[in-house]
């Protein structure tokens, strides 16, 4: 007896490639609150059979329970599935303290170890869902955190995890060497992440891919789809039942030329083809390119970051999430939108040309309808915040007393001159207040028109408040 199970754990050992001399870890699978148990029986995969869903069945313990004995190296990180039945599909996907994306993953102590019980797909025996505002971080090997000593904690996802604390359930959804045009070799929309990813049910996506597909064999014979693809892809989450928050990320600065990836493909072709379907799609961005411009000694092999780096990822995606979203401020006829670098209005879902203010700081909206601004949010850095939407309606009743306010220049600079036509009683009454409310300068006039001095007030966004009886109506400044 005893020389069989020897034999039995050499059959063991020769599986997962360790030698006798190794710690034997135990796992422990509850597979009962599941409708159906599959008739090829429970099984066990990861790294140590090369992912293979069939190679190592669990020993059945009855009332839907399974265990297995396996020998690992101490000290290593070893992530791994339970299989319902024996082929891909009927792997579990698991989040929370016990996992890493959707695996979950095992420090393997120095001692022998019997694990605890777990539910199929959760961390504990008592099969609580993992809860918290669900992020999905969309990528490949840069998501992944390949070549990091241990990225299970040191992945941007990780580390944002870390950071944003127990009320959120952040997913590191990257596949290594995917790319987004589905002629590639290995294209994200079939790969088993993305999978799982739409069964994650996000509330925030982030999505950064792009890089593999700047890879000379791929650009070169399949550049044109991407645009087509990246839409596909993009739609295929934000048409979710969880209705995500999106959020698309540009590439990292590609510092080599590693594996055929070219920079020049990055800057010039799939940097703007992103940066316009969010424009397009009014979708959040995060200009991570710029980002990561100058930090050439944190990427070893020019394409991904250490440690350190992927700290820094995660902050300034952290800050990103954390600021405020723009709001649209209605003044009279006028649309404003706050401060910033940039702005696009959308009317209907649909860009504001130029040339009818679709990118300036004020609109005046004219037709009834739904309007949203994107506005550009930092200096440094391509960052874009898109505003919630703000329906509009605008009256087609004449104005009271059939008076009207005119402002010029609009833009100002020194001199504001301002005009009350038509016909009306009593002074005019003139206020000037920023965006907050505060009152910047006031004044009476006895006519209806006349200039205001502009030297000692700040440049800022002002609204101007005209009262002239019962009438009054107020209008947006702009300082030079």
């Amino acid at each position: 007896m005893n020389r069989l199970r020897h034999i039995a754990l050499l059959l063991i050992c020769s599986l997962v490639g360790h030698q006798l001399l190794a710690t034997m870890v135990t796992f422990q699978a509850d597979l009962s609150t599941q409708p159906s148990i599959s008739l090829n029986g429970v099984h066990i995969m990861g790294p140590f059979n090369n992912w293979n869903p069939a190679s190592i069945p669990m020993t059945s313990i009855g009332n839907g329970r399974y265990a297995i004995t396996l020998p690992f190296t101490a000290g290593d990180y070893i992530p791994y599935k339970f299989v319902n039945g024996n082929a891909l599909g009927g792997e579990e996907a698991v989040y929370g303290d016990c996992a890493f994306g959707t695996y979950r993953y095992l420090q393997v102590p120095i001692t022998d170890t019997v694990l605890p019980w777990v539910c199929y797909g959760a961390c504990d025996s008592a099969c609580t869902p993992a809860t918290g505002t669900r992020i999905a971080c969309v990528g490949n090997s840069i998501t992944y955190g390949l070549f990091l000593p241990n990225n299970i904690f040191q992945s941007y996802p990780s580390v944002l995890q870390d950071s944003l604390g127990s009320g959120y359930l952040v997913a590191n959804f990257g596949a290594p060497g995917a790319a987004v045009i589905r002629q590639a070799g290995f294209p994200y929309a079939v790969s088993e992440l993305f999978s799982h990813a739409m069964r994650f049910a996000p509330e925030t996506v982030l999505i950064m891919l792009g890089t593999n597909d700047s890879k000379s064999a791929i650009w070169d014979n399949y550049g044109s789809a991407f645009a087509t693809d990246y839409d596909t892809l993009c739609m295929a989450f934000d048409t979710m039942p969880s209705q995500p928050r999106m959020v698309l990320c540009t590439p990292t600065t590609a510092f080599s030329m590693l594996a055929g990836i070219q920079d020049s493909v990055l800057a010039h072709a799939i940097v703007p083809t992103i940066q316009a379907h969010a424009r397009s799609r009014a979708w959040d961005q995060i200009d991570m390119r710029g980002f990561t411009a100058g930090m050439d000694s944190l990427f070893p092999d020019g394409i991904h970051p250490i440690s350190s780096a992927t700290a820094q990822i995660a902050q300034e995606v952290l800050r990103f999430l954390r600021m405020p979203r723009p709001q649209i401020l209605q003044v009279g006829p006028d649309l404003v939108a706050p401060a910033g670098w940039g702005w696009q209005w959308y009317f209907n879902g649909d860009t504001i040309p130029t040339a009818l203010g679709g990118q300036s700081q004020v609109l005046l909206a004219a037709p009834s309808g739904e309007y949203r601004v994107a506005v550009r949010v930092d200096s440094a850095f391509a960052h874009i915040l898109v505003s919630e939407a703000l329906t509009m309606v605008v009256s087609a009743e004449p104005m009271v007393a059939n008076l009207a306010l005119t402002l010029f220049p609009n833009p100002a600079r020194d001199v504001l001159g301002w005009r009350v036509a038509g016909k009306g009683m009593g002074n005019v009454h003139l206020r000037l207040y920023g965006l907050t409310g505060e009152t910047v300068l006031e004044t009476e006039a006895p006519t209806q028109k006349g200039e205001i001095d502009l030297r000692q007030v700040s440049k800022q966004t002002l609204i101007v408040e005209v009262r002239m009886g019962d009438w009054v109506e107020r209008r947006v400044l702009l300082l030079k």
